[in-house]
């Protein structure tokens, strides 16, 4: 299995590179470049880190202003400091 070739961490690593976070945007960094403005993602703070993961689960929604967004962000906050 692809776990036990690579681990976790480079199976998530990988992962991160290529995901589609919404407005054209493949790759965690280029997410954090084009949300945040940061090209490092060692300088994303807490919330923006919670505001991308909140937009793997659905990328469209990030511009549609819906309710589904917030609850998102609500939701791995909370999950984050269980």
């Amino acid at each position: 299995s692809i776990w036990r070739l690579l681990g976790p961490s480079e199976v998530l690593r990988d992962y991160f590179d290529i995901i589609y976070f919404g407005n054209r945007n493949y790759g965690i960094k280029a997410a954090s470049l084009a949300y945040f403005d940061k090209n490092h993602l060692e300088t994303l703070t807490t919330a923006e880190i919670i505001t991308l993961l909140a937009i793997i689960r659905s990328p469209g929604v990030v511009n549609t202003g819906e309710q589904y967004f917030q609850e998102r962000f609500e939701r791995i906050k909370s999950l984050l400091k269980a």
